[in-house]
C-alpha cells in the first residue's frame, strides 16, 4: 500500500485554552470519538478522526461514472480500502470514504475480493456499492502489468487446474482469439513475432472453471482491443511513424524497465535511442529484452547480466547486438505504459539505471553522468 504525502492529512488549527473545565470536556469528547472509531474496527490515523470531526475531507458528489475494478486484499482494514479507492479515483480522498464508514456499522463486513465500482463516486456511494453482493467479481483472475504470456498461462493453470499446454495450444490461433492479422506488421521491415504477447491486457477478469482456455484468453484479447480502440492506438502510432505493433513492443519494454512514475522518461530514452541522428547505431541496450528470451526458454531472470549474455547471438530479443526493436513485446503492458509509449517526457536523456531497491531510476545525458548513477546504485545495493 503506498503512503501518500502530508497534503492529504488535514491538521487542526491551534485553539486558545478556555479554562480547565472546558478543556476537560473537549478531551472527554475526543476520547469518546476515538473509542467509537476503534470499536468500529477502523484502524485509521488521527488525521482521519479530525477530518470526520470537521467534515473537511474532499468528496465527489453523486454515483460516479464508468467502471473500475478494485481489489481488497485479505488483510486490508478500512483505512487500506480508503487508500485503494483514492488511488483508483473512486473517491476524492480517503477521508471521504472513512467518513461514510463511521455512520454505517456494516462497513466492517467488507470482505477481500475484487469489486466493480465507478470513477469519482461520493464516499457514501462507494461504500453502498461495496456492500452490494452483485458488485463483487466472482472468481476474479488478475493479470498484473508486465506479466508475460507464459506467466499468465502458469497462473491460470494453477487457479483452474488446466494444463499449461492447453493454454499454449489455444494461443496458436491468434485470429480466432480476436487479433486481426494486420496487427503483425512492422514499419521497420522486421518480421513480427506472431503470438499473444502484449495482447493479454492487465485487468481483473470474471473467469470460471467451465470456461475453455480459448475463452479465457479471448476475454483478455477483447479487453486489449477495447482499450486500443478507445485510446486510438492505431492513430497514435501513425503519428509517431511506427506500426501499432512496434508501439506495443515499446510499451512492453517501458513496463519491464521501471516503475510507473519513471515511464515517461524511460519512454524518452527508448525513442532517443531509436533515432540514429541522436544515438548511432540505434542499439536499445535494454537488459529486459535479454531477460525475456531467457525466461521464455526456462532460464532464470538475472539482475546483472554479463556482456556475453547481453550479446548472445542466439538470443533474437537481445538489443545489444541487434539493432532497433526486438521481434515482439516482452510482456503485457498496462495502460500507463501504453500511454507513455506515445507521450514520452521531453528531455535529452540517453541512459538510465535503477538507483535503489524501490525501483526508482536515475537518468543521464552523458556516459560520465550515467556512470556516476551506476556507482550510486551499487552503493545502494540496487545494481
Amino acid at each position: 500500500m503506498s503512503v501518500h504525502g502530508d497534503s492529504r492529512r488535514p491538521r487542526p488549527g491551534e485553539r486558545r485554552p478556555r479554562g480547565h473545565r472546558r478543556k476537560k470536556k473537549r478531551r472527554t469528547g475526543l476520547i469518546l470519538t476515538l473509542v467509537l472509531v476503534l470499536g468500529a474496527g477502523l484502524l485509521v490515523g488521527g488525521w482521519v478522526v479530525y477530518g470526520k470531526l470537521t467534515d473537511t475531507a474532499p468528496d465527489y458528489e453523486g454515483e460516479g461514472t464508468g467502471e473500475v475494478l478494485v481489489t481488497v486484499e485479505p488483510d486490508a482494514n478500512l483505512s487500506d480500502i480508503a487508500d485503494v479507492l483514492f488511488e483508483n479515483d473512486v473517491v476524492k480522498s480517503p477521508g471521504a470514504f472513512v467518513n461514510a464508514t463511521m455512520s454505517n456499522p456494516q462497513a466492517t463486513s467488507i470482505g477481500p475480493g475484487t469489486y466493480k465500482l465507478r470513477k469519482q463516486m461520493s464516499g457514501k456511494a462507494a461504500l453502498d456499492l461495496l456492500l452490494k453482493p452483485e458488485s463483487r467479481v466472482v472468481d476474479g483472475f488478475i493479470v498484473k502489468e508486465g506479466w508475460q504470456t507464459f506467466r499468465i498461462y502458469k497462473e491460470l493453470s494453477k487457479k483452474f487446474d488446466i494444463p499449461v499446454e492447453d493454454f499454449e495450444d489455444a494461443a496458436k490461433d491468434t485470429e480466432e482469439l480476436g487479433i486481426d492479422p494486420s496487427w503483425y506488421t512492422r514499419a521497420d521491415g522486421k518480421k513480427a513475432a506472431k503470438g499473444l504477447e502484449g495482447f493479454l491486457y492487465p485487468a481483473t477478469y470474471e473467469l470460471n472453471e467451465d470456461m475453455k482456455p480459448a475463452e479465457m484468453l479471448r476475454e483478455m484479447v477483447t479487453k486489449f482491443m477495447a482499450v486500443a480502440d478507445a485510446d486510438g492506438l492505431r492513430d497514435l502510432a501513425e503519428e509517431k511513424n511506427v506500426a501499432p505493433y512496434e508501439a506495443l513492443i515499446i510499451a512492453s519494454i517501458i513496463q519491464g524497465e521501471g516503475i510507473e512514475k519513471d515511464f515517461g522518461k524511460i519512454s524518452r530514452v527508448i525513442w532517443n535511442r531509436l533515432d540514429p541522428e541522436i544515438w548511432d547505431p540505434p542499439f536499445l541496450n535494454m537488459d529486459s529484452t535479454t531477460n525475456y528470451w531467457r525466461e521464455l526458454n526456462g532460464e532464470k531472470r538475472k539482475d546483472n547480466l554479463t556482456d556475453e549474455e547481453n550479446h548472445d547471438p542466439d538470443n533474437p530479443y537481445q538489443t545489444y547486438g541487434n539493432l532497433g526493436l526486438p521481434p515482439g513485446p516482452i510482456g503485457n503492458p498496462g495502460k500507463a505504459a501504453l500511454d507513455a509509449a506515445f507521450a514520452p517526457e521531453d528531455g535529452p536523456w540517453l541512459y538510465f539505471v535503477k538507483i535503489d531497491k524501490e525501483g526508482n531510476s536515475a537518468f543521464a545525458v552523458t556516459e560520465a553522468e550515467h556512470q556516476a548513477n551506476v556507482d550510486k546504485a551499487i552503493e545502494n545495493g540496487a545494481y
